[in-house]
């Protein structure tokens, strides 16, 4: 301010006015609370399908916020079913802690699921989110009535399996039939074998699609690192591809990414246009910890340690205030 504009002023001053400007601009964060509900109405109305959830306390403070969008519940049923879950505390006034689950496409991208806004990162916070996750993404109970159908031994023990797995995916029918009933049937030492590879035994079962090296369990695809799948199913002259999940098909992947989530507009636009959803969400009570907060962050446990060298001796796991050692001339 002295050198731009010639004006002398404090720097508990400065930081005043870089808060009031700040919130002049973005609003302030009480407001954002307050809006909740408002912004709720308009993602809902702009984006049918979403699912939301939100609590608060007894005296109507913030504690969870859960949101999964329409195209990511859409995405889970075309994506690899493994979920990761991860927490990242928030830079804000009221220390929130951002929770979000993701998944990743045939193509190894990630794919976010839902994102989670709580008060504090304890565990009431977890259990509510993870209630709150399983009934967003509920599996369907699709394996029993398939196994069950798979060793029907009467037509009609058959169709009444195949009608339940109608009512779960109506679209099953038609693939079991593109498949063909001979992949059904369960041939009698025929489908284990055990392969050798570097002094190492390894056994395979092409009908379950499981290996003992867990290599195919893990990545549903019988190549790559893999090799002992690919002996056992080329010894059969069976087709590869056959036997790699739907989730690394180009039809999946172009599924992922089909729907897209469209945009609500500005604060101002949505106050405009949704009246009355103001609900009073008030922020949630906090208390700083005492002292300076700390900048570093924790590392991960694959991420590499440094191992402090010293620039005197060159010995590791010290540095040159506390060397000892004589220097060499």
């Amino acid at each position: 301010m002295k050198i731009h504009h010639g004006v002398i002023i404090s720097y508990d001053k400065a930081w005043r006015g870089r808060e009031i400007a700040l919130n002049s601009i973005k609003g302030t964060p009480e407001d954002s609370y307050a809006m909740l509900s408002t912004f709720l109405d308009a993602l809902i109305q702009n984006n049918p399908g979403i699912y939301t959830a939100e609590e608060a306390d007894d005296e109507g403070r913030f504690k969870f916020y859960f949101m999964a969008l329409a195209t990511s519940i859409d995405a889970w049923n075309y994506c690899v079913p493994i979920i990761s879950v991860d927490g990242i505390a928030m830079k804000n006034k009221y220390l929130d802690t951002l929770i979000y689950a993701c998944t990743i496409d045939g193509n190894s991208q990630i794919v976010p699921l839902t994102f989670v806004v709580v008060d504090s990162d304890n565990d009431l916070s977890w259990a509510w989110f993870f209630r709150n996750l399983k009934i967003n993404h509920k599996s369907l109970p699709i394996e029993d009535s398939f196994n069950k159908r798979a060793r029907a031994y009467t037509p009609s023990k058959f169709e009444y399996y195949m009608r339940q797995l109608e009512q779960l995916s109506p679209s099953i029918r038609h693939e079991l039939e593109v498949v063909g009933r001979h992949k059904w049937i369960d041939p009698v030492d025929q489908h284990e074998f055990k392969v050798h590879h570097r002094k190492e035994q390894f056994f395979i079962n092409i009908l379950d699609r499981t290996c003992s090296y867990r290599q195919w369990d893990l990545d549903m695809i019988p190549c790559g690192q893999c090799k002992h799948a690919c002996i056992a199913l080329s010894t059969r002259n069976l087709n590869l591809h056959l036997y790699t999940d739907k989730f690394y098909y180009v039809s999946n992947l172009i599924n992922v990414y089909k729907k897209g989530t469209l945009p609500i507009g500005s604060a101002d636009q949505i106050r405009n246009t949704y009246q009355g959803g103001n609900d009073g969400i008030l922020p949630p009570q906090v208390k700083h910890p005492a002292g300076r907060s700390k900048k570093k962050r924790f590392t991960s446990f694959l991420e590499k340690k440094v191992t402090v060298c010293c620039s005197r001796c060159g010995k590791k796991g010290q540095d040159c205030r506390s060397c000892k050692e004589p220097i060499q001339r």
